[in-house]
C-alpha cells in the first residue's frame, strides 16, 4: 500500500500544512481548479516544494500530478488536519497554469525537488529559448523522454495483432481509387485529415506523404518559435522501409487474423511517433551546435560527416537511454495476472530486450542521420 502521507509537513509557497491536506492543496494548485491558495510566489518556481513527493522524473506534467496524488488519503473534512488557517480565494489570472501551461515546460521531479518550471519556454509545443539563451539538452530532454512511452505503447498496440502481410502487398486489399497497398491507403488518407488541421505546419511533425499531396490547413496559421534553421530534412521513407522490414517482424507473430484495419490504424500510429522522435533529432542537434559552435562550424565547412557522427555520439547518454527504455517496456508491456505468485513466471506483451533492439539499432542511428543532414545545412 502506498504511503498516506499523513502526518507529514509541506512547504506549498510560504506556507507548511500536515501531510492529510495535502491532496486538496495538489489538486487545487496542480489541477488549475477554480480556488486556488493564497501563498506567496516567488520567482521560478509555480506549484509544490515538500518533503516525500513521490518520484515522477521524466513523467509529463499530467502523469507528474497522478504520480505526486497517488500517495495521498483525502481527510475526512477540508479542516481536519490543518494546524494552520489556509485562506482560499479565486484564483489570480496572472497566477492561473492555464496561462502559463502552453507556453511553459515543466521537469519532472525527485522526491525533494516538486514540480518547477523551466527557464525555456515552450510555445504550441516547440522549444523557446528565452532572448539571450542558447537551447540546450535540458530544454528537450523531458520532451524525448514522453516519447519513448508514446513509441513502447504504440508497439505494443500493434504487437496484439498479427502481421496480416496482406494489407502491405500493392492491391492486397481492393481500396476503390487507390493504387497501392491498404496500409499506404490509411496513411494517406489519415495525413490529409492532420494536414487540414495544420499538424504539419509545427516544426516536430513530419508527413510521410509530399506536401503537395495534402490540402491546406483550414485553421489560420499559427507563428512557431524559430528554433531551428529553416530545412526540408524528411527521412519518412526510410522510416516506413525500416518498420515494414525490421520492426514489424520483430514484434508481430507471423500469420493473418484478419485484424485489418486495426492492423493499419496501429502501424500509422507506430510510424508517427517514430518519424516525431527520429526527426526531433533536429532540435538535438541545434542544441549540441549552440553548445559548441565553433566546433561543429569547422566540420560542417570540411563537410565531414563521419567527424560530426562521432561528435554528436554520447555513449553514455545512449546506454542510460537504452537501461531506461527497457524498464519502461518491462513495467508496460507486462503481462498481470489475477493473482501474483513468488515463483510466476513474467510474460511480457512485447519483450523489453526488442524494444531495447528498436532503439539501438533503428531509432538511435535514424536520428543520428537527421542529425547529421541538419548540421551539414545550418550554416
Amino acid at each position: 500500500m502506498g504511503d498516506s502521507g499523513v502526518g507529514r509537513r509541506w512547504d506549498v509557497g510560504s506556507r507548511r500544512v500536515d501531510g492529510g491536506a495535502s491532496r486538496e492543496i495538489v489538486s487545487v494548485i496542480l489541477m488549475n481548479a477554480s480556488i486556488s491558495m493564497s501563498v506567496e510566489s516567488t520567482p521560478g518556481f509555480v506549484g509544490l516544494v515538500g518533503r516525500g513527493i513521490p518520484s515522477c522524473a521524466g513523467l509529463s506534467r499530467q502523469r507528474a500530478v497522478v504520480c505526486a496524488m497517488s500517495s495521498f488519503t483525502p481527510p475526512r473534512s477540508p479542516t481536519d488536519s490543518h494546524p494552520h488557517r489556509v485562506d482560499l480565494s479565486p484564483i489570480a489570472r496572472t497566477r492561473s497554469l492555464k496561462s502559463v501551461s502552453p507556453r511553459t515546460s515543466w521537469r519532472g521531479c525527485s522526491r525533494n525537488e516538486g514540480l518547477v518550471r523551466k527557464n525555456t519556454r515552450e510555445l504550441y509545443g516547440i522549444p523557446e529559448p528565452q532572448q539571450g539563451q542558447r537551447l540546450t539538452l535540458d530544454d528537450i530532454r523531458e520532451t524525448l523522454i514522453r516519447q519513448e512511452e508514446t513509441i513502447i505503447f504504440a508497439v505494443i498496440e500493434r504487437a496484439q495483432f498479427k502481421k496480416n502481410a496482406v494489407i502491405y502487398e500493392p492491391n492486397g486489399l481492393k481500396v476503390p481509387n487507390f493504387d497501392g497497398c491498404f496500409s499506404d491507403f490509411l496513411l494517406f488518407e489519415l495525413e490529409k485529415v492532420y494536414a487540414s488541421v495544420r499538424r504539419y505546419t509545427s516544426p516536430d511533425e513530419t508527413p510521410f506523404y509530399p506536401r503537395d499531396l495534402l490540402p491546406e490547413p483550414v485553421l489560420v496559421s499559427l507563428e512557431y518559435p524559430r528554433t531551428l534553421v529553416e530545412n526540408a530534412i524528411n527521412i519518412n521513407e526510410k522510416v516506413r522501409q525500416v518498420y515494414l522490414e525490421n520492426i514489424l517482424p520483430q514484434i508481430c507473430e507471423q500469420g493473418d487474423d484478419q485484424n485489418y484495419g486495426s492492423s493499419a490504424v496501429c502501424d500509422v500510429a507506430c510510424l508517427q511517433a517514430l518519424s516525431k522522435r527520429i526527426h526531433y533529432g533536429k532540435f538535438v542537434a541545434e542544441a549540441k551546435f549552440q553548445q559548441d559552435p565553433a566546433g561543429y562550424s569547422k566540420l560542417i565547412a570540411q563537410g565531414d560527416k563521419e567527424a560530426i557522427w562521432q561528435k554528436l555520439t554520447n555513449v553514455s547518454v545512449e546506454e542510460k537511454l537504452l537501461k531506461r527504455v527497457e524498464r519502461k517496456a518491462a513495467m508496460i508491456g507486462q503481462d498481470i495476472g489475477d493473482e501474483a505468485e513468488a515463483n510466476q513466471v513474467v510474460s511480457y506483451k512485447v519483450e523489453p530486450s526488442k524494444v531495447v533492439k528498436i532503439y539501438e539499432e533503428y531509432i538511435i542511428p535514424l536520428t543520428k542521420e537527421v542529425q547529421v543532414l541538419y548540421l551539414l545545412q545550418r550554416i
